[in-house]
């Protein structure tokens, strides 16, 4: 598997995004997105490599910590943050179902993670918006979920 590497040179912070066996068509639209949420990326092109560990090398290797990782063999594109766990991305897609519009959005999530804004479900529609909650439902396991719900069922209980 081809590690990633980080030039001497390259401070400057950005949201790092791995292409391998990927093209533009997918590429683009994630660029678009992180653009609009004024985030800059870096783009590296790998040989081979499974989409999540090259993702959670992009994001060690990000000066903000979010990384992209984008596999066409295997059909993935994920989103990784360096405080998760290897195999427990932000997001995880299949290429073949995300239209550019998704793709779009998975860019503006990667910047909104940089910039702790609410990450954004559906066209413009903020997660804060629906739950009150930023992170809800974004790569929590089962336990995480039953916690959420728990804590949600008992605000809703105190205000009455």
């Amino acid at each position: 598997m081809a590690e990633l590497s980080l030039a001497a040179g390259d401070r400057r912070p950005t949201v790092r995004i791995v292409a391998c066996h990927a093209s533009e068509r997918d590429l683009q639209p994630i660029l678009w997105g992180l653009e609009e949420e004024g985030i800059p990326a870096e783009v590296e092109i790998a040989l081979d490599g499974d989409a999540a560990t090259l993702a959670k090398q992009a994001a060690h290797l990000s000066s903000l910590n979010v990384g992209i990782a984008l596999e066409g063999i295997k059909d993935e594109i994920v989103l990784h943050h360096r405080d998760l766990e290897g195999e427990s991305p932000l997001f995880r897609l299949a290429m073949r179902d995300a239209g550019a519009v998704q793709l779009r959005i998975l860019g503006a999530n990667a910047a909104r993670l940089v910039k702790g804004d609410p990450l954004i479900f559906e066209k413009n529609e903020p997660v804060e918006n629906r739950t009150g909650n930023p992170s809800a439902g974004v790569g929590m396991n089962s336990n995480q979920t039953v916690d959420l719900v728990v804590r949600a069922v008992l605000e809703l209980l105190a205000k009455e």
